[in-house]
């Protein structure tokens, strides 16, 4: 019985890891769209906003699994 809840712990860090990955791809995207990469059909006036608010949502995946992971209460 023992083995359920360290199976259930590593399950955890690997889906923050995985969140956290995405957080940061996410964020590189944000970082391409300010650097001038575009998407297609996409206008080339808002690339620095929109990269700006790209990288604010990668932020917020980071800090969201780490803080879910860190703080997170078992009750």
């Amino acid at each position: 019985m023992a083995k359920l809840p360290a199976l259930k712990l590593i399950c955890r860090w690997i889906f923050t890891g995985c969140r956290v990955l995405v957080g940061f791809l996410v964020m590189k995207t944000g970082i391409d769209l300010m650097g001038g990469g575009t998407f297609t059909g996409y206008n080339r006036q808002d690339t620095l906003l929109a990269g700006g608010f790209v990288m604010v949502i990668g932020l917020y995946f980071v800090f969201s699994s780490l803080f879910q992971a860190f703080f997170k209460d078992d009750t």
